[in-house]
């Protein structure tokens, strides 16, 4: 009898003891491996850039200068030859840009375009390329715009760019001031640059070094 009571309590004993759940190994996940967008852009762009006015039968290179500001006069006409220095013939522009854009090979590939920045007064902010005439036209009130191509010509008078054609080179610039002009609060920032296509920009921006820029400010 003794040894069924044994029996029988340690029965009891283990069979109220809850079963243990068994415990799962954590479970390991490969950790993902980061997608590196690569950037193939490499600038071999050889070209030299600047800004020129001519003044005093000579063209000066312009970084920073200052012009009136008056409705009816233009401001200033900016013409691009491909050089450093810091003043060049004032001969026949055809001629003299030539002369320079022709000294190194594979200049044909490229472009020329340009790139105006400034703030007005009604919180309009400028920061705009200029790659073709209707590049200019969302903020004609403040500031007009005016591309000339001085190598495609027979001579003379000629217009403005009103389109661009096959081989149209924009080499030169006019800032003519409007009714809203007035309103412009900073220095016209005016770059020039020269491109081959678009894996020349980045999120709208040129990102290559052929560019030189000049400082407009109000005499």
């Amino acid at each position: 009898m003794k040894k069924f009571l044994i029996i029988l309590s340690l029965f009891l004993i283990c069979g109220c003891e809850a079963p243990k759940e068994k415990v799962k190994a954590p479970v390991k996940t490969a950790t993902p491996t980061p997608i590196i967008e690569v950037d193939d852009y490499e600038d071999d762009n050889p070209i030299k850039i600047s800004l020129y006015d001519k003044i005093g039968g000579v063209r000066k290179k312009i970084t920073e200068a200052e012009y009136p500001w008056v409705i009816g006069t233009d401001i200033v006409v900016l013409s691009a030859f491909a050089t450093e220095e810091d003043e060049i013939s004032g001969g026949n522009i055809k001629t003299v840009w030539t002369n320079y854009w022709d000294k190194n090979q594979g200049y044909t590939n490229y472009h020329i375009g340009y790139h105006i920045k400034f703030s007005t007064s009604d919180g309009k902010e400028v920061d705009k390329n200029i790659l073709k005439p209707e590049d200019a036209e969302d903020f004609f009130e403040y500031l007009q715009i005016y591309l000339y191509d001085d190598i495609h010509q027979s001579g003379g008078w000629y217009s403005h760019v009103e389109h661009m054609e096959e081989g149209t080179i924009l080499t030169s610039i006019k800032l003519a001031p409007f009714r809203g002009t007035e309103k412009i609060n900073t220095p016209i920032e005016v770059s020039v640059f020269t491109y081959k296509d678009d894996n020349d920009f980045k999120d709208g921006n040129y990102r290559g070094n052929s560019i030189s820029k000049s400082i407009i400010k109000k005499a």
